[in-house]
């Protein structure tokens, strides 16, 4: 549900003074990354960021490198079933300070005048941590979507490790198979696997059903395929009204489309979402109960859409209404 105007702007007001604590901290770690002695003081000003995005409200913050380079920080907050995921980006290295002598002030050392707060990395890129962090408190529970956060510990120097980074996730030979309840959804099952098992598989098939008007839908025509990125495709398929969406069949489609997939090789994960009822009062809280109880007693997706059940793995994901 969207939340009025000026709701938001007093919820942004009311983090403001943490948020503003919180970047000051940030500053005064000199966290240069083009300064090979300062990897220490680059840990530190990470394990800042990831204590700041797990006060924010991420439940999942890790500190992450490869190649031997500085830390990262990434985080995720899952969002409500079927809603989409927004990538936040900022970096927390900063620049050398260069001439001490044309500072007005310590460079670490955040100083405010005439309302601006100074001080190396205080806007670039430090204030884009902030910044983040600001609107994910402010929005708290009525964000919408879920949320990912990417922080660069070497954005100042090229970044010259980040794509090994984003590619550190091991490769499994087979197909994963996601459902989705909307085409372009990002499958909350895909980023738990990712997230917990830190592997990938050789190809990746992000799968959404469509229910027509018609009682049943041509097998012609069941399913068409679209290639995402390499070796990652989306396959749509369409079922009548009077038929039962199957898994089997939509994949069935996508071959006779061209793709290539062995059934036996197909591993099909599936997102639980686990809807819990926040205690409150009267006929709101009464209905927030009942729809938990009728969620957790509905039919699994399995069953439902006809996968092969021993080839099947259910991922879970905690939601409070």
């Amino acid at each position: 549900m969207t939340r009025p105007a000026q709701q938001i702007r007093d919820a942004v007001a009311s983090v403001l003074p943490t948020v503003r604590a919180d970047l000051e901290r940030l500053v005064r770690i000199p966290s240069v990354s083009a300064d090979a002695s300062a990897r220490p003081r680059l840990q530190a000003s990470a394990e800042e960021v990831a204590r700041q995005l797990r006060e924010a409200g991420l439940t999942n913050v890790t500190i992450a490198n490869a190649d031997g380079g500085l830390p990262a920080v990434i985080g995720f907050r899952p969002g409500a079933p079927g809603a989409p995921t927004v990538l936040l980006y900022a970096h927390h290295d900063v620049q050398p300070v260069g001439d001490l002598g044309a500072w007005d002030s310590e460079p670490f050392e955040p100083v405010e005048r005439d309302g601006r707060l100074y001080g190396r990395g205080a806007a670039d890129d430090k204030a884009g941590i902030a910044v983040h962090c600001a609107a994910v408190r402010a929005l708290g529970e009525h964000a919408g979507v879920s949320i990912a956060v990417l922080v660069d510990g070497e954005e100042e120097i090229g970044s010259p490790t980040l794509p090994s980074l984003l590619d550190n996730c091991a490769r499994v030979p087979g197909t994963a198979v996601f459902l989705v309840s909307h085409a372009g959804f990002v499958p909350t099952a895909l980023l738990r696997n990712l997230e917990h098992n830190h592997v990938c598989h050789e190809q990746i098939l992000i799968m959404n059903f469509e229910i027509v008007r018609s009682p049943r839908q041509d097998r012609v025509s069941r399913a068409w395929v679209e290639e995402l990125m390499p070796n990652v495709h989306a396959v749509h398929a369409r079922f009548g009204f009077m038929e039962t969406p199957d898994v089997t069949e939509a994949i069935r489609g996508a071959r006779q489309r061209g793709l290539r997939i062995n059934d036996a090789d197909c591993t099909y994960f599936v997102g639980w979402h686990l809807v819990r009822a926040k205690p409150r009062s009267g006929l709101s809280g009464l209905k927030a109960e009942i729809f938990a109880y009728l969620q957790r007693r509905s039919t699994q997706a399995a069953e439902f859409f006809r996968m092969p059940t021993r080839r099947v793995v259910v991922l879970a994901t905690e939601i409070e209404i």
